[in-house]
């Protein structure tokens, strides 16, 4: 190459202050920019669930907003297949954020958890019907993605504002305050006077 086009060369100096692979001078930070450097969130995903995407969207609005304890706590006291589900995916969330990135998990919030229907929307299945007939069972499937995320306070918004908790209530026993034992109520079925024998 001429040196017409290049313009003229540069000392080895200038060459080494303009390159942009020189090394960068090192800038202490305070614990405060390493909080806001690192990631604050974090997210786990199940794939290809046995449930219908129905049923597992009804455990969103019950944990999303809650720290990663209450969650837990909510989904263990709900009777349903989808709850048992989600917080599995939960937990697998809190581990990531801890062991990946570092989090606090006294600070973790579930931010949101999104449900989509599977890689097949579902499966045909044989469906066995009376007078021998066929029908078709349709298997969902569904894809869950949960995130988490790290707060300054777990108790509040960053606006003021206070979170959504679970209610622990305390079994305090009879209403009665001398203890009685409450008779049970009556086993048999007692006949309205309009049933006719």
């Amino acid at each position: 190459m001429s040196a017409s086009i290049l313009g003229p060369l540069r000392n080895s100096e200038e060459q080494a202050q303009a390159s942009p692979f020189a090394a960068a001078p090192i800038v202490e930070t305070s614990q405060d920019d390493a909080f806001l450097s690192k990631p604050k969130t974090a997210y786990a995903k199940g794939r290809n669930i046995h449930i219908s995407p129905r049923k597992l969207r009804m455990v969103a609005p019950l944990v999303t907003g809650l720290t990663v304890p209450d969650a837990m706590i909510q989904c263990e006291m709900s009777p349903k297949k989808a709850c048992r589900i989600a917080a599995r995916i939960i937990n697998a969330a809190r581990a990531n954020a801890i062991h990946n990135f570092g989090m606090k998990k006294e600070n973790l919030v579930i931010h949101s958890i999104r449900v989509s229907n599977g890689f097949m929307k579902y499966h045909k299945r044989i469906d066995i019907r009376a007078r021998g007939k066929t029908g078709m069972k349709k298997k969902y499937r569904a894809h869950c993605r949960v995130t988490v995320e790290e707060v300054a306070d777990p108790k509040h918004y960053a606006d003021g504002r206070k979170r959504r908790s679970i209610k622990v209530i305390q079994d305090t026993g009879p209403k009665d305050k001398r203890n009685e034992v409450v008779p049970a109520p009556p086993k048999y079925w007692v006949q309205p006077n309009w049933v006719r024998v």
